[in-house]
C-alpha cells in the first residue's frame, strides 16, 4: 500500500502551494482597483520574502546537521563496540529523515519562488498600465474603501443577509463627496424614512 501511495505522490499532481490561477483571481484578482491589486501583491511578495529568508537559514541549518550526522557516523564506527552495529543504524536513520527534511525545505523554497514570479509578473502588468499610487494616499485610499464598502453591500443585499452594523458605520464615515454614500442615504431614507442625523423625516 505505501507503495502504492508513493507512487500516486510522485506523480506531482497537486503542489502545496497556490496555483498561478487562485493568486491572479483571488488572492490578488479579489481587489477592486489597480492600486490595491498591486498593494495585495506587495502584501504578498513581502511575506513569502520574509519566508525565503527564514528558509535559507533552516536549509542552512539542515546541511550542518547533516554533515555532523556523518560525522557521528563515521566516529561510531571507528568506535567498533559490540553497540557500534545498533547506534550506526539509529543515526542513518537520524540522518535520512534529516535528508528528507532537506527536500521538503528544497520544496518550499521553490513553491515560494513559483509564487513570487506570479506575483512579480501580475505586479509588473498592472505598472505598465497604471500608475501605482501609495497606500498613504488619501485618493487611493478613498477610491480602496468606497469599492471595498460598496461590494460588501451589495453582497448582504445579494445575498439577503442584514447589513452589517460595522459597515454601516465605516460608510457613513465615508466623505460627503461618497456616491457610496449619497446612494446608502438615499436607500435608508426611503426605506426607513429617516434623515442623515438619524432623526425621522416628517
Amino acid at each position: 500500500m505505501l507503495n502504492k501511495i508513493k507512487e500516486i505522490l510522485d506523480k506531482d499532481l497537486v503542489v502545496n502551494r497556490h496555483s498561478d490561477f487562485q493568486i491572479e483571481k483571488f488572492i490578488v484578482g479579489k481587489e477592486l482597483s489597480p492600486s490595491a491589486q498591486a498593494w495585495q501583491c506587495v502584501r504578498e511578495l513581502k511575506t513569502r520574502y520574509e519566508s525565503l529568508g527564514n528558509l535559507e537559514m533552516e536549509i542552512e541549518n539542515v546541511l550542518d546537521d547533516i554533515e555532523i550526522k556523518r560525522i557521528e557516523i563515521e566516529e561510531e564506527k571507528e568506535k567498533n563496540t559490540r553497540k557500534t552495529p545498533f547506534l550506526v543504524r539509529k543515526l542513518e536513520r537520524s540522518l535520512k529523515n534529516l535528508e528528507i527534511n532537506h527536500n521538503k525545505l528544497l520544496e518550499n523554497k521553490k513553491n515560494y519562488k513559483d509564487e513570487c514570479e506570479k506575483l512579480l509578473d501580475i505586479f509588473s502588468k498592472i505598472e505598465a498600465k497604471h500608475e501605482i499610487k501609495k497606500w498613504t494616499d488619501d485618493a487611493a485610499q478613498f477610491e480602496y474603501f468606497e469599492n471595498k464598502f460598496s461590494n460588501e453591500l451589495n453582497l448582504d443585499f445579494l445575498l439577503g443577509n442584514p447589513v452589517n452594523k460595522e459597515l454601516v458605520r465605516s460608510i457613513l464615515q465615508l466623505d460627503n463627496s461618497s456616491k457610496l454614500k449619497s446612494n446608502f442615504l438615499d436607500l435608508v431614507n426611503k426605506r426607513k424614512g429617516l434623515l442623515v442625523n438619524g432623526q425621522q423625516t416628517q
